[in-house]
């Protein structure tokens, strides 16, 4: 049976969340969305960055996929998640899973969400500085005997 942990900002620092995102690769995740947001009158230049970087793990999909950039369109592109993407994705959230460098200049990423065989397996929301974990009950008292979850 499948549950969803709620967890926060306080209870999966950087280290836990890497951790965590590792333990989740390792069990099959597969792919991972996320958002790049910058102020309209800003140069997107980070978002171009993170672009660039990710633009070898796009998964191919319908033609005209929305961009990184636009995440109001609902549709965001997503990419493999291998252990190369994932070292990008540390590059751009230093700060852990719930990076939150709102208002930076040249943009942000917000919302990473890892998927696996199709369904969401973590969830975040960076505005609200937290994270929805989709697991079994197993996989939970794994995740405890790991000290990646309290």
């Amino acid at each position: 049976m499948e549950e969803k942990l709620e967890l926060t900002l306080s209870h999966l620092p950087r280290d836990m969340s890497w951790g965590l995102v590792q333990w989740l690769l390792d069990r099959g995740a597969d792919e991972f969305t996320l958002a790049c947001v910058s102020g309209r009158s800003e140069d997107a230049f980070f978002c171009r960055q993170v672009d660039q970087a990710l633009s070898p793990y796009v998964v191919p999909s319908e033609p005209n996929t929305a961009e990184l950039r636009k995440p109001s369109a609902g549709d965001r592109p997503r990419w493999r998640f291998n252990r190369r993407s994932l070292g990008v994705l540390k590059t751009f959230l230093p700060d852990g899973v719930l990076t939150d460098r709102q208002g930076s200049s040249g943009g942000w990423l917000e919302d990473l969400t890892i998927y696996q065989g199709g369904q969401p397996r973590l969830a975040s929301n960076t505005h609200e500085h937290g994270a929805t974990l989709t697991l079994t009950d197993s996989e939970y008292q794994e995740l405890r005997e790991l000290r990646l979850v309290e």
